[in-house]
């Protein structure tokens, strides 16, 4: 239960970032809140209804040109990837071959063994970390 509260304000918080990045007025915001699920606000509705709403935001995004939102869970979804996968993609990419040496040493900053024991907000300091690598490698032309 408090795994999906979690989940339930994570998605909301995405939901309003949504609105913003697509900038909707509150009536047009409303109207979509409405017409996915027959409630006049997030706080009333599911968690399936939540995602029924982030579906139809992210269509509007990519109606207006713009990319859709997406949302992960802790939890490796059936055949899908986690947002840690996605940080070791980027650290193996980004650090090279000594990638697991670098990860190893930020981890340890964090006193941590793996990216997987990480909490969102330590996962988002280690792709933050890795992104200025990229950018200090970028300006010194590797």
């Amino acid at each position: 239960m408090a795994k999906e509260k979690s989940y339930r304000a994570r998605l909301i918080g995405m939901i309003h970032m949504q609105k913003s990045a697509a900038k909707l007025t509150d009536e047009e915001y409303r109207a979509l809140v409405t017409g996915a699920t027959e409630k006049q606000s997030c706080s009333e509705c599911s968690i399936q209804e939540l995602f029924a709403i982030h579906r139809d935001l992210n269509a509007v995004l990519i109606k207006q040109g713009q990319k859709g939102f997406t949302f992960y869970r802790k939890s490796k979804p059936k055949g899908g990837a986690t947002i840690q996968d996605a940080v070791i993609a980027r650290a193996k990419k980004v650090l090279g071959e000594s990638w697991e040496e670098r990860l190893k040493g930020f981890l340890q900053k964090l006193n941590k063994t793996s990216v997987y024991k990480c909490t969102d907000k330590e996962v988002r300091q280690i792709m933050g970390w890795i992104s200025s690598v990229a950018k200090k490698e970028k300006a010194n032309g590797k």
